[in-house]
């Protein structure tokens, strides 16, 4: 999920995840930037409505599981990285092709929770929000032990060669350097938390 960037999100709604939609767009539009499709099961009617108010980039309605499953596929096969937002059976397919599948809160049932990529505990799409958020910090960290891990090492090996290095040196290099990176992920609880 971290490695490539979201091209595009769509999403399921139905009659009683209206306001979702609303988070979906602040999420997506405003937080992360990226295009929101709308694809549901509901009418034309109240598909249009959501995207006339929400300024969606391409909806569909009216549109039954296969259907679904169908335009998700034509959006990957484009090159586009997908997240798919559900809570029912019919929506277990699309959770699990898609780049990243999302578990709706108390309603999702087990088998969609064990599908999915991002369960939501709450009925409130804001959770994907601290999802890419812990996730980008989670990069970060990855990141910053890798490059101090092997910048640490490299200077030692640099260090050894040019002068005899005492054994302590060499062990505080390899486990030294291990315990600081373990210490500097677990901390991420904590931030990510902020």
């Amino acid at each position: 999920m971290v490695g490539k960037p979201l091209a595009k999100a769509v999403a399921v709604f139905s009659e009683g995840h209206r306001s979702c939609i609303t988070e979906l767009y602040i999420i997506f539009k405003v937080f992360i930037g990226r295009q929101i499709g709308v694809v549901t099961g509901d009418r034309e009617y109240n598909a249009r409505a959501v995207a006339r108010s929400l300024d969606v980039d391409e909806f569909y309605f009216e549109q039954l599981p296969q259907d679904k499953l169908s335009i998700l596929e034509n959006d990957i096969k484009r090159g586009k990285v997908c997240v798919f937002t559900g809570d029912g059976l019919n929506d277990i397919a699309c959770i699990k092709r898609a780049d990243v599948g999302v578990a709706m809160g108390g309603l999702a049932q087990d088998v969609v929770r064990e599908a999915s990529d991002i369960i939501l505990e709450s009925e409130s799409l804001f959770g994907i929000k601290s999802a890419f958020i812990a996730a980008r910090k989670a990069r970060r960290t990855a990141v910053l032990n890798i490059v101090f891990s092997l910048s640490l090492k490299v200077l030692i090996i640099a260090f050894s060669a040019l002068l005899s290095s005492p054994l302590w040196l060499s062990v505080l290099a390899d486990s030294g350097v291990l315990l600081l990176c373990v210490f500097n992920s677990l901390s991420l609880r904590y931030r990510i938390k902020k």
